[in-house]
């Protein structure tokens, strides 16, 4: 067989009840001020202190571990520890000459979505930082052009240090001479509950994504897929992509301001059935664009779509996901054009936070993502954030952290496992198979073998037989419930015969026999008798109720005569030569 599988595994589509709070503890503002989530609003942690100096221009990252502990942050060119001072070896992120003007001017990597972490599978130290920025020489492209072809990981041991931390690899490239969007960096969690899929959008000018597979062992990829619509040329540069709640959704919006919505396989990492259209108006403006960001509702429902003086809520249950766009405000209807939105969050109490574009300290707020329509409670700058200082740069609030879909049960795994190979003899029937039956699953099996027998090819557990030396037999399994479960769908099971024993059968009767290596009675009727004896009339095999099943293997070379009564009362007698 193709793999070990011995067992089917069914793991119950449920939430962990383990603590995951990986997203209660944010760093946010241009200048930083931590903000510690429950399930039921927020408070202000003014014990924690950010080092002077760090400011948050676009890319903000927060990582906590599951009881909600602040662990590490990132503006994109450096990492800070809990306290709030940088990380050792954590300066330098993303060198180049771009990066470090911003840097100079005491400001962070600009790209929104620019950096996102993971804990690393299966470990309890090591956490991936996954980041880009603008490159110096992009292949193909004029030096200092402002493209980006790298996509960079960057290793924290978060041990170290008495549990500050501390950067051990740094600026290691797992795609690089591709040209990248400058938008949508988002993890989500594989299927199996252990694995995490990073997604990373493509080039200015491509309908291309990019996956990798995050695992304990390695980082695999790119996995390529071109999908959805084409970005229009020279319209902006900054949004978000985004994966629902359940874990079945994807979204993001292309320069120009086409949303992109997909379903998302975990298992596979492929995104299908593609529903693409305009988000705004053609006539309005593409600069825009330069902020747009996404959210879904708690319950998946509804996607949220936020860019500078627009907020829109989509219903994705609708047939018609485009006509089903409610506008709950437009700025340029109202005299509050100085207040603008940058960034939204889906919160661990249910609401969705929007920050400002224009460097406001006041938030805003969706009270009830999961009504439609105005129902759903939106607030703007209705929340007014507390001020790290008097001057206009610390009391600014753009900054943001985008967090993976961390709250995503492990699917059900069903394993299409054929069983280990087998040995048999030939045209001697052997059973396949090794799982337990699953109703809402369909088993088909075939073999390379034309001539080969299979008892019921639509079962989890036939029997088989070939006179081949060698056949291979083909499970295939489909799941006609549910499309979001991991399944092995194929496996191959190789079976190898031997001519075993050889013999003769010699009989008068009607009745159909052979024997290889089994006695073996065609059309065979329950109660059906069966006595064997040697030729001094000694019985050395009887049964009642004959199931096919005596081996000749385990007599001696020689001539036996057997009995066979049917239940309607017919005999009938014949001869058997055994030659081992």
């Amino acid at each position: 067989m193709m793999r070990q599988y011995t067992f089917i595994l069914l793991l119950l589509f449920s939430v962990n009840l383990y603590a995951q709070k990986e997203d209660y503890s944010w760093i946010v503002g241009i200048k930083a001020v931590k903000m510690d989530f429950t399930s039921n609003g927020f408070a202000y942690d003014t014990t924690f202190h950010q080092a002077s100096g760090t400011y948050f221009f676009g890319t903000s990252f927060t990582e906590n571990d599951s009881d909600g502990n602040l662990l590490f942050y990132s503006n994109g060119a450096s990492i800070y520890d809990s306290h709030g001072n940088l990380m050792e070896n954590g300066g330098g992120l993303n060198p180049s000459s771009y990066l470090t003007g911003l840097i100079n001017s005491g400001i962070g990597n600009g790209f929104l979505q620019g950096a996102m972490a993971v804990r690393k599978p299966s470990s309890d130290s090591l956490y991936y930082l996954f980041h880009f920025g603008v490159n110096d020489n992009c292949p193909g492209y004029p030096v200092d052009a402002g493209y980006i072809c790298n996509l960079l990981v960057t290793t924290i041991n978060i041990r170290a240090n008495n549990g500050l931390g501390r950067v051990i690899e740094k600026n290691l490239p797992i795609m690089h001479d591709s040209i990248l969007n400058g938008t949508e960096l988002t993890l989500i969690k594989h299927g199996n509950g252990k694995d995490w899929w990073l997604i990373k959008r493509g080039g200015y000018t491509q309908n291309r994504y990019y996956k990798f597979l995050v695992t304990s062992y390695t980082i695999e990829g790119p996995i390529a897929q071109d999908i959805g619509s084409f970005p229009t040329p020279n319209s902006g540069e900054y949004g978000t992509a985004t994966i629902s709640p359940d874990g079945t959704k994807f979204a993001g919006v292309t320069h120009g301001q086409k949303l992109n919505i997909f379903d998302f396989d975990r298992c596979t990492g492929l995104f299908s059935n593609p529903d693409t259209f305009p988000v705004i108006d053609t006539s309005i403006s593409n600069t825009l664009s330069l902020g747009t960001s996404l959210a879904f509702s708690p319950n998946s429902r509804f996607l949220y779509v936020s860019f500078i003086e627009f907020i829109y809520q989509y219903d994705l249950h609708s047939s018609n996901i485009a006509a089903s766009k409610v506008a709950l405000i437009n700025l340029s209807d109202t005299s509050n054009g100085d207040f603008q939105w940058l960034q939204m969050q889906l919160a661990p109490n249910g609401k969705i936070y929007l920050g400002p574009y224009n460097g406001s300290s006041f938030w805003s707020v969706i009270n009830q993502p999961d009504s439609p329509g105005l129902a759903c409670d939106l607030r703007p700058w209705s929340i007014l954030m507390p001020c790290a200082g008097n001057d206009s740069i610390t009391c600014s609030f753009s900054g943001m952290p985008m967090f993976p879909q961390y709250r995503l049960p492990t699917m059900p795994i069903y394993l299409a496992d054929a069983g280990n190979d087998k040995e048999t003899c030939k045209d001697t029937l052997v059973q396949l198979g090794s799982t337990a039956f699953v109703p809402q699953l369909i088993y088909t099996w075939s073999s390379n073998d034309p001539n080969a027998v299979i008892s019921d090819v639509y079962s989890n557990h036939p029997k088989v037989s070939t006179r081949q030396d060698s056949a291979q037999f083909y499970l295939l399994v489909v799941d006609t419930v549910s499309k979001h479960s991991c399944l092995e769908k194929t496996d191959t099971i190789t079976v190898r015969t031997n001519l075993c024993a050889t013999g003769i059968v010699q009989t008068t009767s009607p009745i159909k026999i052979k024997y290889f290596p089994y006695l073996y009675v065609y059309d065979i009727t329950p109660q059906t008798q069966l006595n064997v004896y040697d030729l001094l009339g000694q019985l050395v095999y009887s049964s009642a109720n004959y199931q096919n099943d005596w081996d000749v293997k385990t007599v001696t070379n020689a001539v036996y005569v057997f009995q066979i009564k049917t239940p309607d009362g017919r005999s009938f007698k014949g001869r058997v030569v055994v030659v081992h």
